[in-house]
């Protein structure tokens, strides 16, 4: 996907540096769900990201629902959102880096309860 490619990319020309994120995205009926835990640099310019986004058509919207630096909380956050999952066949609705050893796990056990 074009917006999930975009990040690193925006990242490396705000910062001169690629720093360390991790990003998780599925799809719902509202739309995509996106959430980023990062350091304080990233998520200082992270609203920037999303304008930017938009901007370029990569999305249409967006909403911050959660930006921080605990992957704990982020996993946690996470698992509300992913009862919203809603697959479409044929395009990729779900992916991200690994947040936490469990928290792939963790999703895969919370969408196979559907």
């Amino acid at each position: 996907m074009k917006f999930t490619r975009f990040l690193p990319r925006f990242l490396k020309q705000r910062l001169s540096v690629r720093p360390k994120y991790h990003i998780f995205w599925f799809a719902t009926t509202e739309g995509l769900c996106v959430a980023i835990s990062s350091n304080m640099a990233v998520r200082r310019i992270i609203d920037d990201f999303y304008k930017e986004a938009v901007k370029l058509c990569y999305v249409e919207a967006a909403y911050q629902m959660y930006i921080g630096g605990n992957k704990t909380k982020l996993t946690s956050t996470l698992a509300t959102f992913t009862n919203q999952y809603q697959p479409q066949f044929g395009i990729r609705t779900f992916g991200g880096s690994v947040v936490s050893p469990t928290a792939d796990q963790a999703a895969a056990r919370s969408l196979a309860k559907r």
